[in-house]
């Protein structure tokens, strides 16, 4: 009776457990070339402002030579607005960018659809030019592997760890003894 009692309780278990949400992949954008910068965005970053021509996104901490405190605001432009991005001194009273990169490719896919739209990250190596011609510059971006396992396959090993204790502890050896 307990056997089939346990059972019954692990297959309800098992009806019942969806599997949670992923978790937002992060990306690590590393600049180098005539001005040197590093910062890890979420996929899920949240975005200042965004439209058609590209997005903003503030309060951007990383390793920006040249900023207050290591914080940037960042503009990602749009294949029709040129592509690129500028990195701004999140101070705003600093009117001069600390860094344009021009004239190369959208760092993202999709197409501005709402005030709930989310860019996707492309992944690789881009070659930029300062918006004048000026400077040269290599943006890497690559996605970080997450260290934290999903919450899912927590449950799964917990499940499979459990269902083996059970399977040990019920499993019982038979002695035979016999006089001749």
């Amino acid at each position: 009776m307990k056997y089939n009692l346990t059972l019954a309780a692990a297959a309800a278990f098992a009806a019942v457990a969806c599997p949670a949400a992923a978790s937002a992949a992060d990306f690590r954008f590393t600049v180098t070339g005539d001005y040197s910068a590093s910062w890890i965005l979420s996929d899920t970053a949240e975005l200042v402002s965004a439209s058609n021509q590209g997005f903003s996104i503030a309060d951007v901490a990383g390793t920006f030579p040249g900023s207050v405190g290591d914080i940037a605001y960042l503009d990602f432009f749009s294949a029709g607005n040129g592509g690129g991005l500028t990195i701004w001194d999140n101070d705003v009273s600093v009117q001069d960018p600390l860094a344009i990169l021009a004239n190369g490719a959208q760092l993202y896919t999709g197409t501005y659809t709402g005030p709930a739209w989310t860019p996707t990250w492309k992944t690789g190596a881009f070659a930029f030019t300062g918006n004048n011609g000026t400077g040269s510059y290599t943006l890497t971006v690559a996605q970080v592997a997450s260290a934290i396992p999903e919450p899912s396959t927590w449950a799964l090993a917990i499940l499979g760890m459990a269902l083996v204790g059970g399977a040990l502890r019920r499993r019982r050896t038979q002695v035979t003894v016999r006089y001749a």
